[in-house]
C-alpha cells in the first residue's frame, strides 16, 4: 500500500503575503527614518542654541548633514513604501484574475467531460463495493452543483469550494429552518467517571481515544470523551468527537441530523457543551486544546477551530480527522491540521470539495485499505470504518515521510498513563417564549 502527502508550496497566496510583509516592514523603516532626522534636527538645534549661550563657535555642522541624509533616507523610503504597495495591488489583481481564470476552465472541463466523469463514476463505483472513492465523489457532487446554477456557469464564475459551501450551506439552512427539530438545542446532559487508557508516546493515542467511543456500543452513542495529558510541563486536553451514530428519537446530536448542524450552522451549537465538558474536566482558560474528530465529529471540530467562544478561552491551534468531509472549511492560517483520507473512501468526498492547502495544515491520502478482511463494511463501506484509519495512522508513524516528522511530533502525546472521561450530549427543547423562539416561530409562519 502507500499513501500520499497533500501539504504547501510557494504560491500565488504567499507571494501577496510576502509583498504585504514588504510593505509592512517598509513602513517601519520609513517610521523610524523620520524619527532619527527629526531627532537629528532637534539635536542640531540644540547644538547651536548652547554654542551661542556659551559665546562659542557652533561645530554641530555633521549633525546637520546627518540630518540632511536621514532626510533624503526618508523620502528614498517613501518612494520604496508606494512602490511596494503598488506591487502588493498588483499581485492581488493577479490572484484574482488567475483564480477566475482557472475557475473557468475548470468548470468548462468539468462540463464539457461530464460523460466521461459519470462514466468513471459507474466503473469505480463497480469496482469499489457499490460505493464511489473519493475523487469520484467530489466530481460528480461539483458537476451537479456546476449544471444547477446557470449564473456559475455562463455568467460570473465562483471558484468551485465557495460554490459548493454555499449550495451545501443553503441546503442545510432549509432543512434547519424547516425541519421537526428547529425548536432544539445542544445540552450537556451527563459525565462519566474518570478512567485511563495508556498511551503509546505517538499520535497513535487519538485513535486509541476513537476507540473508547466506538467500540462502546449504541447505549453510548451521543457521547464525546475528554483526556488529559502532560506535554513539555504544560496541561493538554484532547477532545474527541464521534463519527455519525443510528437515529434515535432526534436527542442524538451525532446523528444524520448532526451533519446539518455541521453544514448549516457551522457547528455552533456544540461550542456550549463542549467547553462546559472542558471546565468539568479541569481545564483552565489559556490551556491547550487539541480536537480530533471521526467522519461527521471532523466536520464539527474543523468548524469549531474558527469558533470565537472557545477561541478566547482556550488555545486551540490543533485538529486531527479521520475520513472528514472539511474541503469546504477555510481553517485560519495559524492552524496546525492533519486529515486523513483513504482514496476509496466516499465519506470525504461528500462535501464535493478537496482539502485546502495552506501552510502547517496536511491531509495525508490513503490508496485502499491494508487490513480488509479484518474491517466492519458499515453503511459506507470498509474504507471509511474507524479501524481502517487507525491502521492507516499506524502505517504512518512506522513509515513517516519527512514532510511529516513535524507533524507527528506536534500531534504525539507522552507515553503513559491518561485519564479521560465521557460526556452525553443531548438534543433539548429549547424554553419556550424566548426571543429565538419567537423569531423561529414566525419566519415558520410566514413560510408557510
Amino acid at each position: 500500500m502507500g499513501y500520499d502527502v497533500n501539504y504547501n508550496s510557494l504560491d500565488y497566496a504567499q507571494s501577496r503575503q510576502i509583498c504585504q510583509q514588504v510593505y509592512g516592514q517598509l513602513q517601519d523603516v520609513q517610521a523610524q527614518l523620520l524619527r532619527a532626522s527629526v531627532r537629528a534636527q532637534e539635536c542640531q538645534q540644540q547644538s547651536q542654541n548652547q554654542c551661542l549661550a556659551n559665546g562659542i563657535a557652533n561645530y554641530g555642522y555633521a549633525v546637520g548633514v546627518l540630518a540632511d541624509k536621514l532626510r533624503t533616507g526618508y523620502h528614498h523610503a517613501t518612494e520604496a513604501v508606494i512602490d511596494a504597495r503598488r506591487l502588493e495591488e498588483k499581485v492581488s489583481a493577479a490572484i484574482e484574475n488567475y483564480v477566475r481564470a482557472e475557475t473557468r476552465i475548470e468548470n468548462s472541463i468539468l462540463v464539457s467531460g461530464k460523460w466521461q466523469i459519470l462514466a468513471d463514476l459507474w466503473n469505480n463505483t463497480r469496482h469499489n463495493d457499490s460505493r464511489p472513492p473519493t475523487q469520484d465523489m467530489e466530481s460528480i457532487l461539483k458537476l451537479f452543483v456546476l449544471l444547477s446554477s446557470p449564473r456559475d456557469r455562463f455568467g460570473f464564475a465562483r471558484p468551485q469550494p465557495e460554490m459548493m459551501h454555499e449550495t451545501t450551506q443553503n441546503l442545510a439552512e432549509f432543512i434547519k429552518i424547516w425541519g421537526p427539530l428547529r425548536n432544539k438545542e445542544l445540552k450537556l446532559s451527563d459525565s462519566g467517571p474518570v478512567e485511563k487508557i495508556e498511551s503509546d508516546g505517538t499520535v497513535n493515542t487519538f485513535y486509541k481515544l476513537h476507540q473508547v467511543l466506538n467500540d462502546a456500543g449504541p447505549e453510548e452513542d451521543g457521547k464525546i470523551l475528554i483526556a488529559e495529558a502532560e506535554k513539555d510541563g504544560k496541561n493538554v486536553h484532547l477532545v474527541i468527537l464521534p463519527g455519525t451514530q443510528p437515529d434515535s428519537d432526534g436527542q442524538n446530536p451525532f446523528d444524520t441530523y448532526g451533519i446539518i448542524d455541521g453544514f448549516g450552522l457551522d457547528s455552533e451549537n456544540f461550542a456550549g457543551p463542549i467547553a462546559e465538558a472542558l471546565k468539568i474536566s479541569g481545564a483552565q482558560e489559556g490551556d491547550e486544546v487539541i480536537l480530533s474528530g471521526y467522519s461527521q465529529g471532523g466536520i464539527h471540530i474543523a468548524n469549531l477551530m474558527k469558533n470565537k467562544f472557545l477561541g478566547k478561552k482556550f488555545k486551540m491551534k490543533k485538529m486531527l480527522t479521520f475520513g472528514s468531509p472539511i474541503g469546504h472549511i477555510d481553517l485560519p492560517e495559524d492552524i496546525r491540521s492533519l486529515s486523513l483520507e483513504d482514496s476509496k473512501d466516499m465519506v470525504p468526498g461528500t462535501d464535493g470539495t478537496e482539502n485546502t492547502r495552506k501552510k502547517d495544515q496536511i491531509t495525508v491520502k490513503f490508496d485502499g485499505p491494508r487490513i480488509e478482511d479484518q474491517l466492519d463494511d458499515g453503511l459506507f463501506g470498509k474504507p471509511h470504518d474507524l479501524d481502517n484509519y487507525g491502521d492507516h495512522l499506524k502505517e504512518m508513524v512506522e513509515n513517516p515521510v519527512p514532510d511529516l516528522q513535524d507533524n507527528l511530533r506536534e500531534f504525539a502525546i507522552p507515553p503513559g498513563p491518561l485519564t479521560y472521561r465521557k460526556f452525553k450530549i443531548e438534543r433539548k427543547e429549547r424554553p419556550k417564549n424566548t426571543k429565538h423562539e419567537e423569531w423561529e416561530e414566525e419566519k415558520y409562519r410566514m413560510g408557510r
